[in-house]
């Protein structure tokens, strides 16, 4: 128990250093507490974050790897949508850290749970190399990603950044084709300004949950 005890406080210190340790974590390797890029690996992982942002769903991402016999870090080709997923939502590939995600109970539990607030967590900003940018990783975990389909032509719509003529940055999101093949490909398609979107999908939540909570409640009143 004294040694558990010491290596959890060497590792607390380290995490307030802002030491980073991600051993099996595929496009890097861990180096002394920081995270070295593997590039071989870093092409997947750029590629992945691409067709994924492109209109490609995790489990047809897991199956072009696994088709193209793409190693994964064991060996194994075979992928899966969950790990596509975690990759997906993992804040190290560009290039910040959020550290003690997971804990254990005590020395003698091996299992680790999902740190909720239960412990102290680190955010470490800028602490190793990215291997994609923040506004592709943004991009990557926003709710309407792989959401919005063109009336026009049917593709997927892609969130990009205008500035404004005073410099200001205004997130929107436009038509993947149009973006790629240009205007001619696909001219009659609208621009959405990302805040509505997000205003609206936040009042159909609210709207779903009280609708559920009126039923319950009207339900609980028959019975």
């Amino acid at each position: 128990e004294d040694k558990s005890e010491s290596i959890k406080w060497g590792y607390q210190r380290q995490f307030e250093k802002g030491k980073v340790y991600a051993a099996n974590m595929y496009g890097y390797k861990s180096n002394r507490g920081t995270l070295d890029i593997i590039e071989e690996e870093a092409e997947v992982v750029r590629e992945i974050f691409s067709k994924y942002l492109s209109g490609m769903s995790e489990s047809k991402i897991a199956r072009y790897l696994t088709e193209n016999k793409v190693p994964k870090k064991n060996g194994s080709t075979k992928w899966d949508s969950g790990t596509i997923g975690r990759m997906l939502q993992n804040e190290k590939y560009s290039g910040d850290a959020l550290l003690k995600k997971t804990f254990s109970i005590d020395f003698l539990h091996k299992k680790r749970y999902k740190n909720e607030g239960q412990k102290k967590m680190y955010f470490v900003e800028n602490s190793h190399p990215a291997i994609v940018t923040k506004e592709v990783f943004k991009a990557s975990k926003n709710p309407l990603s792989n959401k919005i389909i063109c009336s026009e032509c049917g593709a997927l719509y892609r969130r990009t950044v205008w500035t404004k003529r005073n410099k200001e940055k205004e997130p929107v999101w436009r038509c993947s084709n149009r973006l790629k093949n240009g205007k001619a490909i696909c001219p009659n398609s609208v621009t959405l300004k990302e805040k509505p979107l997000l205003d609206a999908l936040t009042s159909l939540i609210n709207g779903k949950t009280k609708s559920k909570e009126k039923t319950r409640l009207e339900l609980a009143k028959e019975l």
